[in-house]
């Protein structure tokens, strides 16, 4: 199970007053990385093998917040995914929730509770996600015991 306190946020937008937001209503509460694009998101994956929760904006110039979530999800399938956008189109919608794990899809802008609050859940779920690894694998060895147990008898 991933220490908790080595958790990583990471807030990706091409706008540095987002980024600047996401700093002043976040940054308190967990540990944030930032990334100006998805190539540089996706440079931060490579350096941190600890990021638990990924913030995109769909609207980015070179490639888009799907895209990059499509990407975190092949090379980090555990990182939980939040989409953050202005622009609420419901073919982009239908296209996050079927292409990516997308965990929750957020309007732009935000309201700090909801963000926090959707951040912590996030949170919460990608450490669950450990908690019934670590359920299942001790069944596993319980379920082997008992079977031989049953065995000898």
């Amino acid at each position: 199970m991933p220490n908790k306190s080595n958790d990583l946020i990471l807030c990706v937008d091409d706008e540095p007053n987002v980024l600047n937001m996401f700093q002043r209503t976040l940054g308190r509460k967990f540990t944030l990385l930032t990334a100006t694009s998805a190539a540089q998101a996706l440079d931060l994956f490579s350096l941190h093998s600890n990021i638990a929760v990924i913030i995109s904006d769909y609207n980015m110039p070179d490639m888009d917040g799907l895209a990059l979530l499509k990407q975190v999800l092949q090379i980090s399938p555990l990182t939980v995914q939040i989409m953050l956008t202005g622009n609420i189109n419901m073919d982009v919608s239908i296209q996050a929730i079927n292409e990516t794990e997308i965990f929750r899809y957020l309007p732009k802008p935000c309201p700090t509770e909801t963000l926090q609050k959707v951040t912590q859940d996030a949170l919460n779920q990608y450490h669950l996600y450990f908690e019934k690894q670590r359920l299942t694998q001790e069944l596993a060895e319980k379920n082997q015991a008992r079977l031989l147990s049953n065995a000898k008898l």
